[in-house]
């Protein structure tokens, strides 16, 4: 599989904006059904990879973090 295929098979989220307590932080979604070509042990109904990324502002500092999920549901970025 090429790069262009990759890309095609990741699905993205809006981001979404959540306020409060002093800080904005903006999170996007992503998730591949895509895994065939993945060499990982398949554990029991391994079915999508995702990940969320989240940048967050507080008093002026900004910070992002990408957190990584193993699924075994093929779930929507919206979800």
């Amino acid at each position: 599989m090429d790069d262009s295929d990759q890309a095609s098979s990741i699905t993205v989220s809006d981001p979404n904006v959540d306020t409060g307590h002093g800080r904005i932080e903006t999170r996007t979604a992503s998730v591949c059904h895509d895994i065939d070509g993945l060499d990982v042990h398949d554990g029991p109904a391994l079915a999508a990879i995702g990940s969320v990324t989240a940048q967050r502002e507080i008093r002026g500092k900004q910070s992002m973090e990408t957190r990584y999920f193993i699924m075994n549901t093929k779930l929507t970025p919206d979800q």
